[in-house]
């Protein structure tokens, strides 16, 4: 592209700002220069081209790389008055569009959940006996331990028990 437009005077669009689909400003940069390139319809180099009078529709199936477009007039003169549109059509929009609004909706029952987790006081239940004693604290008596001292003379000697072997 670069040859075809060599020492042609034209303009190139260096950056497009756009507002709520609106064009708000458009910067060119121009290259000077006094030449008359060769009409473009009769050019090989182009990968896809539309001309004639009236609206032109250009429907291209686009590669991955660094594309250049042209707006020209069909003899190469100056004067290019051109009112261009571009859309663009994203394979499987649909599949990803509701892939995502599924996440979002996943993330926003989870995030319901975790709130009403966290904002609702929190349950009492009521617990039955339970079947055996529990442990006794550190420092609490235990049920078990009886005072004998009541029970049994610490004056006398205590009496071992002789068993019989045979």
């Amino acid at each position: 592209m670069d040859r075809y437009l060599s020492g042609v005077n034209h303009d190139e669009i260096r950056s497009i700002d756009i507002d709520n689909e609106a064009v708000v400003d458009v910067r060119y940069e121009n290259h000077p220069g006094t030449a008359v390139p060769a009409a473009p319809g009769l050019q090989s180099f182009w990968e896809v081209s539309s001309e004639g009078v009236g609206t032109q529709t250009l429907w291209w199936d686009i590669d991955a790389g660094n594309w250049t477009v042209v707006a020209m007039n069909a003899d190469g003169s100056a004067g290019v008055d051109a009112d261009l549109a571009f859309g663009l059509k994203i394979a499987n929009l649909g599949a990803i569009a509701w892939t995502v609004f599924g996440f979002g909706l996943i993330s926003l029952l989870l995030g319901g959940f975790l709130f009403y987790r966290g904002i609702r006081p929190p349950m009492t239940v009521e617990l039955p006996p339970p079947s055996q004693p529990r442990p006794p604290m550190v420092g609490e008596p235990r049920a078990t331990d009886v005072d004998l001292r009541e029970y049994i003379d610490l004056d006398q000697p205590p009496v071992r028990e002789q068993r019989a072997t045979s």
